[in-house]
């Protein structure tokens, strides 16, 4: 806290217009009103804003002024209150203090919701991470729905993406699929060769086996039809 916030309290420009001072003011001159808004500083920097009234002798000589004329500032217009334990306070004073310790907590309160609100934004425009799989996905808010709504967004995305990963299909499945065709492919020459190829076909990696089944099947039918072309030349020739 500053040297400025430590001491400062609010002032009323026209406090001299208070009936209390005015009486003040009829009754002491401008020396009563001097010696009361001295007191009103000296409580200011005080705990709890309250002073001894065995001081006032030594603020009587500080002021320059007689004990008897403080006494009467302190006790005789309700511009302070004097307790029971011999402590004297001003409750003008507690009141405005008050308030000026309630707008400070408030201003606080609000830089520190401010502060958030603007992390929060940060973050939304920025907090994007990417997981081990390289793919990348926003982090969830403190908003509870909205972190389960994410959250089956990222099971859906997660199960699509395993859906479309290439598993490499068992022989038996290629033997199986082969009959369904009719298509006459060595299922075992098929599988041996790509498993020897690392499910290669060509620089790619092989996304659809079944494809690679008809692909091959087409090419032994071509194959076949070449071979009897060929042999039929031959035949021709001979004749």
């Amino acid at each position: 806290m500053s040297r400025k916030e430590t001491f400062y309290f609010s002032h009323d420009a026209d406090a001299m217009n208070d009936p209390k001072c005015m009486l003040l003011i009829s009754q002491l001159g401008m020396e009563g009103y001097g010696a009361f808004w001295g007191l009103v500083e000296l409580l200011r920097v005080q705990p709890e804003y309250k002073m001894s009234i065995e001081l006032i002798p030594a603020i009587a000589a500080r002021f320059q002024m007689s004990e008897a004329k403080l006494k009467t500032v302190i006790s005789s217009f309700g511009l302070f209150h004097v307790t029971e334990d011999y402590f004297f306070y001003s409750q003008s004073l507690r009141d405005r203090m008050q308030l000026m310790l309630d707008k400070k907590k408030q201003q606080i309160l609000a830089g520190i919701k401010s502060g958030e609100v603007r992390r929060m934004k940060a973050l939304a425009a920025t907090d994007v991470v990417a997981n081990k799989e390289g793919t990348t996905f926003e982090r969830p808010s403190n908003d509870l729905r909205t972190n389960k709504i994410k959250e089956s967004k990222y099971k859906k995305e997660s199960i699509k993406k395993k859906a479309k990963a290439f598993n490499p299909p068992e022989l038996f499945e290629v033997e199986e699929y082969c009959k369904q065709r009719n298509n006459n492919v060595d299922a075992s020459r098929w599988w041996n060769f790509y498993q020897s190829k690392g499910w290669m076909v060509g620089k790619n990696k092989m996304k659809d086996w079944k494809a690679a089944v008809i692909t091959w099947e087409k090419e032994d039918k071509e194959k076949q039809h070449n071979n009897q072309s060929h042999e039929s030349s031959k035949q021709y020739t001979k004749l």
